[in-house]
């Protein structure tokens, strides 16, 4: 009689990496990176009203990193303000928003506090994917609301980062550059100094 094979399984890494292994990526922080030009923007914006509350939008995205880019695309939406409160105009505010303005900046100036307020959260906040808070000319906080239902979004703080890119080339024709191979690098630069220490010696020997 014929003896049956045993049928042995494979168990080997390389067998369950091809079924479980995926491209799926993870991520334990969410970076905010903020065009400079926004930045200067808000500035300016505070220079010229002062001590007062002010908003504007722009849009995000994220990319393949999880970083969440803003574009220097910004909208001033009509608003009222006082040093402590804003109201928007709920038509414009809408139409942006259609337009695909996701994310909100909004200033507490240079006498505010460096944090979203209650009210900030209820009526501003909550209403964007990103908020972010420029006080004392810097962006101090920056959220995002990630929605779990449609009554129910995550909050979660994120770190910021400007971002300096200047994308227009320079012309640096006029810069010559060159390599030196004297190695007294102290007699080139401090020449005045050597030529002194020149002349003490000179009047020490006589």
């Amino acid at each position: 009689m014929a003896k049956r094979k045993k049928h042995i399984k494979d168990y080997s890494k390389r067998n369950y990496l091809s079924v479980w292994d995926s491209d799926i990526k993870f991520i334990d922080k969410i970076k905010i990176k903020i065009p400079l030009k926004l930045l200067l923007i808000c500035n300016k914006i505070q220079e010229q009203i002062g001590n007062y509350e002010f908003s504007l939008l722009c849009k995000g995205n994220f990319d393949e990193n999880g970083d969440f880019i803003l574009s220097d695309d910004y909208k001033i939406v009509k608003q009222r303000v006082s040093a402590s409160q804003i109201e928007y105009n709920q038509e414009h505010i809408t139409e942006l928003k259609q337009q695909g303005y996701n994310t909100v900046i909004h200033s507490h100036h240079e006498l505010g506090l460096e944090d979203f307020s209650v009210t900030d959260d209820e009526y501003i906040n909550k209403n964007f994917l990103c908020s972010i808070l420029f006080v004392n000319k810097k962006f101090a906080k920056a959220i995002m609301n990630i929605c779990i239902k449609d009554n129910l979004k995550l909050r979660v703080n994120c770190e910021i980062e400007i971002m300096f890119n200047y994308d227009e080339e320079i012309d640096t024709s006029n810069i010559e550059i060159y390599t030196l191979y004297n190695k007294d690098y102290s007699y080139l630069f401090f020449s005045d100094k050597n030529v002194n220490k020149r002349t003490q010696s000179k009047t020490k020997n006589r």
